[in-house]
């Protein structure tokens, strides 16, 4: 076995980046071959500090720092042209990898020759796209949020594309031998079909190959967490904003990572805002700081091995 190459997007969030490295360095570091890595967002500060946080890992074999938003799958895209390995990951920065051998393992199905790819599934597209995907193929897309590659599989491929795609009416979609028509139906909202990132590789997949394994989004090896980048579009410059209700768990995952990871960031000023943005959507569930940490506490004791 050749190694498996894992591509890794960054947003501007320091707390996330330390946390996930602690938990690469505990779990899944000695599993890997390399680590290739974007860092992206407006804020260049955040994006310097993780940028030299995570550059000097003997295993990070490329690292690229954009102080733009970049989409995800176009930085996949440019990763990919970087990768020596014989099997491709891609993971979402949020989704923690919880006991050693895990990615090891799938590693192992892969190259075997029992799978040809290995990922979640989800829906990630519009109507149409969805049910002639599901009618053809039993399902639509391979969740970006872990998807492991048998790297001679996409070499098969017409187009290694990560990422979202959009149809117009005439444009034929190999796949699924269908050919978007001028009408749309009264629920669409805009005059395209849309597969977010990574729906249109999986469509190449399916059509290619029946070794496909889908595992769960969540289970006691890996946990996805989800949308913990959401916060960042409510950290204000000054004072915290009036803020939209979010999923308590969210907060909790937020308040969480924070804690674990803050004393070893080096932005005091940003350090603060976060924090005081956590606590603001706490406040619509009318929970105290303390109060915040209990549950949080509570919720993920089920992962004893995040700590």
């Amino acid at each position: 076995m050749n190694g498996i190459s894992v591509l890794m997007g960054f947003i501007d969030d320091p707390y996330l980046a330390i946390f996930v490295k602690k938990i690469y360095e505990r779990h899944w570091k000695e599993d890997i071959k390399e680590l290739l890595i974007t860092v992206n967002g407006p804020n260049k500060d955040v994006c310097d500090f993780i940028t030299n946080y995570w550059k000097t890992d003997d295993k990070v074999t490329h690292i690229k720092t954009h102080y733009e938003k970049v989409p995800a799958g176009k930085g996949y895209n440019a990763l990919y042209q970087h990768t020596t390995g014989d099997v491709i990951m891609i993971m979402d920065m949020d989704n923690f990898i919880l006991r050693k051998n895990v990615l090891y393992e799938f590693e192992g199905q892969l190259t075997s020759g029992e799978y040809d790819a290995i990922g979640s599934h989800s829906h990630a597209a519009t109507r149409r796209i969805y049910e002639r995907a599901t009618a053809r193929f039993g399902h639509c897309r391979l969740n970006m949020s872990m998807l492991i590659l048998k790297k001679e599989m996409l070499d098969h491929l017409e187009d290694v594309d990560f990422s979202r795609k959009f149809w117009y009416p005439g444009d034929y979609i190999k796949p699924l031998d269908w050919t978007v028509p001028n009408d749309f139906p009264r629920d669409y909202r805009h005059k395209y079909e849309h597969g977010d990132v990574t729906t249109y590789l999986s469509l190449q997949i399916f059509a290619y190959t029946k070794k496909v394994r889908i595992i769960p989004i969540n289970c006691p090896d890996y946990t996805h967490a989800g949308a913990l980048s959401s916060i960042l579009k409510s950290i204000p410059q000054t004072q915290p904003t009036t803020l939209t209700p979010v999923p308590l768990q969210r907060i909790a995952w937020w308040y969480y990572i924070y804690q674990a990871t803050h004393h070893e960031c080096t932005l005091t000023d940003f350090n603060q805002r976060y924090k005081d943005t956590i606590l603001q959507y706490a406040k619509h569930y009318n929970l105290p700081e303390e109060n915040l940490r209990i549950f949080a506490n509570n919720m993920l004791s089920k992962y004893p091995t995040l700590k």
